[in-house]
């Protein structure tokens, strides 16, 4: 069974993630409650719908503060290898968020689109509606370009997928400034812009979702490290001293570490002691040249 001491804990990165994840709370409360109020007294729909998917990005911060912690949890008797697949299946949801928002915002479009066919009555719109749209693009995306670099540094993809949860709400806002700015000035014929650019940010959205999507997928599949990791991994066993050859390399990630095992042939005439020695010596060097990797384990076979 696997070396419960071997699991690394960090308390530093725990509290970097849930400072950047307070700011996304304090900014989305901000921003939420800037377009909704203005939506409203300004008759603008598209304001106050931007305005509850910033309010929606809220249920998300508050599913990764609490991951942040679960997925850190050491290891125990039910789970020996810890708990941070608890990131990718948070990323997968959000994943999945993402998806219902893109296709919800595709569906709004279209909808907007035969209504203007329709010739139906829209109200006029208030100017001072924009200010919210141009603020949340420039929160957005300062959030974002945050949230993505911890998530980053921290090799945590619930985060990375909550930035571009951030990104894809600046786009959204972009569009809906838009059709917002080119519905107030441009008279009853520009209407239409608006559900258009919420159709093309829309499919930006699908595309982001669809990535995140599959690449956490596939952790939770558990899938292993890619060929050129694999062979780096080999290079790396193969230079150190007292291996003859390396065979059956084994890999898979948990959360967004990587657990490996692999096969090693020794000289037969190798004692115990050396042959201890060495897996100790191999877990160490690849390690060092490998940070993502959390733990090795070594099978000597004799030459």
């Amino acid at each position: 069974m696997l070396d419960s001491s071997r699991i690394r804990i960090n308390h530093t990165d725990i509290r970097q993630g849930e400072g950047i994840t307070y700011w996304s709370v304090g900014i989305n409360v901000m921003l939420s409650l800037l377009k909704i109020l203005s939506g409203f007294y300004g008759k603008s729909s598209a304001i106050m719908a931007d305005g509850f998917h910033s309010a929606s990005d809220l249920l998300t911060d508050f599913g990764i503060l609490a991951t942040l912690r679960l997925s850190r949890h050491p290891p125990d008797k039910f789970h020996p290898y810890g708990h941070r697949k608890v990131e990718s299946l948070t990323a997968f949801l959000l994943g999945i968020t993402l998806a219902l928002i893109g296709i919800s915002f595709i569906y709004a479009g279209f909808s907007k689109i035969m209504l203007f066919f329709q010739n139906s009555v829209f109200h006029e719109i208030n100017p001072l509606v924009l200010p919210g749209a141009l603020l949340t693009v420039i929160f957005k995306e300062w959030i974002f370009r945050a949230t993505v670099k911890v998530g980053k540094q921290l090799r945590n993809q619930s985060i990375i997928a909550n930035a571009w949860h951030h990104r894809s709400d600046a786009l959204s806002s972009i569009g809906t400034a838009i059709g917002v700015s080119l519905a107030i000035w441009g008279g009853p014929s520009f209407l239409i812009f608006d559900p258009l650019m919420t159709i093309v940010v829309a499919f930006f959205i699908l595309k982001t979702a669809y990535t995140i999507i599959c690449h956490n997928g596939a952790v939770l599949l558990d899938a292993g490290a890619d060929e050129k990791l694999i062979q780096k991994i080999h290079h790396i066993t193969g230079l150190t001293d007292g291996v003859i050859n390396v065979h059956n390399i084994r890999s898979r990630f948990h959360g967004s570490m990587l657990f490996i095992d692999l096969h090693v042939v020794v000289a037969s005439t190798m004692s115990v002691c050396d042959s201890h020695q060495l897996c100790d010596e191999i877990e160490k060097q690849l390690k060092t040249h490998i940070e993502v990797i959390e733990d090795v384990v070594v099978h000597i076979e004799p030459s």
